[in-house]
């Protein structure tokens, strides 16, 4: 009889924790919201840079592109979302799920970001309540900014096309409904848009100031990036003005 209840406390015990565990899982922040999600997304292309659109009707969880935000909308898949995990299979892969986000990994984790390509977990922080995993792929496309998977939001490169390459097509924002929740701190952006400047320029322009001779007694010259080097007039205070 003893044994019998020490069975029954044991079996309580397990399903118990596996309830927990469950419930710790679940409670990550969802990407697919009840109505509609959507994100904002610059596509790169040879020559220049468009901006595109994503969005996901949660009815049927089929994912609708654009990469050039227009209205030239084309589904791509089908979406699905458990436990803190995000899959999507392919149009043109119908019997393979991939997962393209899996909030539960930790440092040392791998992961396939492509249908080709792993990646590593690095680090794992909180940014303003959100759980963010950092991965040890950088894009050299979007300022060297490494993947991450956002809490609530999802891949800050999101892999949209079948055989895509994941450095081509970022993330800047996403919307729950017509409810702006997420904006990217890449400074590469202000807010949801990409800074009017070409990605050459923004990516590889020096950003050094020089200001000669020093010491000076009458003239000083400074050099800003990019611009030729011209004479100035300035004033020099002491620390009281």
């Amino acid at each position: 009889m003893k044994k019998t209840v020490k069975i029954v406390i044991l079996l309580f015990l397990f399903f118990t924790n596996a309830r927990n565990v469950c419930a710790q899982a679940q409670e990550y922040e969802k990407v697919l919201k009840t109505d509609s999600t959507s994100w904002t997304t610059s596509h790169l292309e040879l020559e220049f840079i468009a901006e595109g659109h994503a969005y996901v009707n949660t009815r049927d969880s089929l994912l609708y592109y654009d990469p050039y935000g227009g209205t030239n909308y084309y589904c791509v898949g089908r979406m699905r979302e458990e436990n803190g995990r995000l899959w999507i299979t392919y149009n043109e892969h119908l019997s393979e799920e991939i997962l393209v986000v899996d909030m539960n990994l930790d440092v040392g984790d791998e992961i396939l970001i492509t249908p080709h390509q792993v990646a590593r977990v690095e680090e794992v922080i909180y940014v303003i309540g959100r759980k963010v995993i950092v991965f040890d792929f950088v894009s050299s496309s979007w300022g060297g900014e490494p993947l991450k998977f956002v809490e609530g939001v999802g891949r800050n490169y999101m892999v949209f096309e079948w055989g895509g390459d994941v450095a081509r097509s970022y993330q800047s924002c996403k919307y729950d409904g017509d409810e702006l929740v997420y904006s990217t701190t890449n400074p590469l952006y202000d807010g949801c848009r990409l800074i009017n400047t070409s990605m050459g320029e923004q990516l590889y322009k020096s950003t050094t100031v020089e200001i000669y001779p020093n010491p000076a007694h009458h003239e000083v010259y400074i050099s800003f990036p990019n611009s030729q080097i011209f004479r100035c007039e300035i004033s020099i205070l002491n620390l009281y003005g």
